[in-house]
């Protein structure tokens, strides 16, 4: 069993971590650095209302998130595909193994490569941005990972379900609706049945990101998106596991 997770362990490091997968992250900091630039550009000549120190720096954090996010899906949709629907792969899941650790050292290792991207950006930001002395540094810094979190899971999921283009483009879509109908302008046009209904279907990231910016001093911290990762989470270890007995 120790054996069996260890070998999946070092698989997923070493392809997780390849220098061709790592460096897209790299782009992150000079496209924030950019956008956090703009915006206060645009607050300062008056284009956009005038935001708080607070305000600032959760749209800063909520930037950062939004960007390692679609990287994280985007990416991990196609990546996840190509592993699991490879005959490397397939040919391992034959051994008599635990066949879970195959999923789960996978999934660990790629939200491993998200989290230290995340802390390491997020870090750069609370340095280099003032904030008010009652900022809720912790309860904004989880909120903001979470949808990290969601993200990995998804792609996870849309990863065995299809081939990694088609899986991309269901992380995207759903992302895409997660924000959209979590929007007062959105749901408020909407019936509440179809509304309560895609609150349920979707991640709830359109509420997070307005409760969040909403609230300076105090800590916010939404459970939708977690539980809704949690349940994505759950769902892809029995289709992989549904998969894998398949397979013998």
């Amino acid at each position: 069993m120790r054996s069996s997770g260890r070998l999946w362990l070092g698989e997923s490091v070493d392809l997780v971590f390849d220098i061709r997968r790592v460096s897209l992250y790299l782009i992150v900091p000079p496209v924030l650095a950019f956008i956090v630039y703009f915006e206060a550009y645009l607050s300062g000549v008056g284009a956009t209302r005038i935001m708080s120190l607070g305000q600032r720096v959760m749209l800063a954090l909520w930037n950062s998130t939004i960007l390692l996010s679609l990287i994280a899906g985007l990416q991990g949709g196609a990546f996840f595909s190509r592993v699991f629907g490879s005959a490397w792969f397939r040919n391992r899941l034959a051994l008599p193994s635990a066949r879970l650790h195959a999923f789960c050292w996978f999934l660990t290792s790629y939200g491993a490569l998200v989290t230290i991207f995340y802390l390491l950006t997020a870090f750069a930001i609370l340095v280099a941005m003032p904030r008010p002395s009652d900022f809720a540094t912790l309860p904004a810094l989880v909120n903001c990972y979470t949808p990290l979190l969601w993200s990995v899971a998804a792609s996870a999921l849309f990863g065995l379900l299809a081939r990694p283009g088609a899986a991309s483009f269901l992380f995207l879509a759903t992302v895409t609706m997660g924000s959209v109908t979590g929007l007062p302008q959105v749901a408020g046009k909407l019936p509440d049945w179809i509304a309560s209904v895609l609150r349920v279907i979707f991640p709830r990231l359109g509420d997070s990101f307005l409760g969040s910016m909403g609230v300076e001093s105090y800590g916010y911290f939404s459970l939708a998106v977690p539980l809704h990762a949690l349940v994505l989470l759950l769902v892809g270890a029995w289709v992989f596991l549904r998969l894998a007995r398949g397979r013998r």
